[in-house]
């Protein structure tokens, strides 16, 4: 049971760095999640019919599937992981004129980043209680904000992209 939390704690920031790329999707693209590696510019598909079984160690994120018995990827490796075309209740997608866009927080640099194909103007992250931690004006197609000085918790981030705000909770 010592695997719940940090599997919890895991699936907060799949949620948190959701992101749907059509520019990564693939023909006839039904529900898939998608591991964006360091090492690769082509993320690795497993169709979610097809999972059997996600586990996380401390080190690394094993993936079982029908087709194959296991594939395990290594956290420094992982850049991201991306769902599409996915239901369930808690997943959204953002609500922006943007048609690829992300959220995403590097535990190593202590570094949020912001991307989309449509001008990102402002960027805030917000505390549970619904106080600005830290803001940026931005004014391009990304931005960065240094989290180093806030203390670890569960935070908002919310990004006006193309006119529309787009918010996703992060673990940091």
């Amino acid at each position: 049971m010592k695997l719940l939390v940090p599997l919890q704690t895991f699936l907060t920031l799949v949620v948190s760095i959701f992101c749907l790329s059509p520019s990564m999707a693939f023909a006839a693209d039904g529900d898939n999640m998608y591991v964006h590696l360091k090492s690769s510019s082509t993320p690795v598909r497993f169709a979610l019919d097809n999972l059997d079984k996600i586990t996380f160690s401390s080190t690394a994120m094993s993936v079982w599937t029908s087709q194959t018995q296991k594939s395990e990827y290594a956290y420094t490796n992982v850049k991201q992981l991306t769902f599409s075309e996915t239901g369930p209740s808690g997943i959204e997608l953002p609500e922006t004129a943007a048609k690829q866009m992300g959220i995403s927080y590097d535990r190593q640099t202590l570094l949020l980043s912001v991307w989309a194909d449509e001008p990102i103007a402002h960027v805030a992250v917000y505390d549970l209680q619904g106080r600005i931690v830290t803001s940026q004006k931005a004014n391009g197609l990304e931005a960065q904000l240094s989290l180093a000085s806030i203390p670890q918790g569960v935070y908002i981030v919310r990004a006006v992209i193309g006119g529309k705000g787009v918010s996703k909770k992060i673990v940091k």
